[in-house]
């Protein structure tokens, strides 16, 4: 989303946005965002969502400090030159924008094939953020297991020719859960999280500010609307019925 000239709009723009291209319930709904230099990133969760994760660690005796996108954590591993971070877990990739160091957007890859079978997919997730974007993608960094950074290199070079692997110390895809978990709590240890945080999210209300302008002006003009035609019903009974009297000779 664009940046708004006063920050005190900002998450007005956000509600406004999110009413207009999603079906959320804003009731239900938690919304975090981090604002750049001309761009505001915008994430949005069910607060049903949070309220599950809440319980799962109380009953592990654990408290909840934070709840972010594991993402944004894991792409703070990469190579800070890199505008894209494919981060990799058990049965998808996922595509963390950053152009200019600036988080721009999320993609989701999600088959359930092995990395080398998502490469292609990838490949043409990146050339349509650059196309919608209208900018160009420098080196990508893969955040691989070290049996997937084995096994794709050829193919990831392929198809990314300038493109870093850091190989996770994990021995396949399946263990990538937990060793996200691990950094995600070595970050709220060295308070390294990122800007979002739902647990302090915003609770946007289910009111549409964007409706509040123009629904006035509507409900006036429908009235307007609808008393014309009660005026123009009225004219034309009057007129057929004084048209009859005048043909029977009355």
């Amino acid at each position: 989303l664009p940046t708004a000239r006063k920050q005190s709009l900002t998450e007005e723009i956000i509600r406004i946005q999110l009413e207009r291209k999603t079906q959320l319930d804003l009731d239900e709904t938690a919304i975090g965002h981090i604002s750049g230099a001309n761009k505001i990133f915008a994430a949005a969760v069910l607060k049903k969502m949070i309220e599950q994760i809440k319980v799962f660690l109380q009953a592990g005796g654990v408290g909840a400090v934070a709840v972010t996108l594991s993402s944004l954590v894991i792409q703070s591993r990469a190579d800070k030159k890199t505008d894209c971070c494919i981060a990799e877990y058990p049965d998808s990739a996922e595509l963390i924008f950053t152009p200019g160091g600036q988080i721009s957007g999320l993609r989701d890859v999600s088959n359930g094939n092995p990395m080398t079978a998502l490469m292609p997919r990838i490949r043409q997730q990146v050339d349509r953020f650059c196309l919608s974007h209208n900018t160009a993608i420098g080196p990508c960094t893969f955040l691989l297991s070290r049996a997937s950074a084995a096994e794709s290199r050829d193919e990831i070079k392929s198809l990314f020719p300038d493109a870093r692997i850091q190989a996770l110390a994990t021995p396949g895809a399946a263990d990538l859960p937990a060793f996200y978990a691990a950094m995600l709590a070595q970050g709220a240890v060295e308070g390294k999280l990122p800007h979002i945080n739902f647990l302090t999210a915003m609770q946007p209300p289910r009111k549409s500010l964007g409706l509040g302008r123009w629904m006035p002006r509507a409900i006036t003009a429908a009235a307007v609307a609808a008393l014309i035609v009660l005026l123009f019903a009225a004219f034309f009974t009057l007129f057929a019925a004084s048209g009859l009297a005048a043909w029977l000779g009355i």
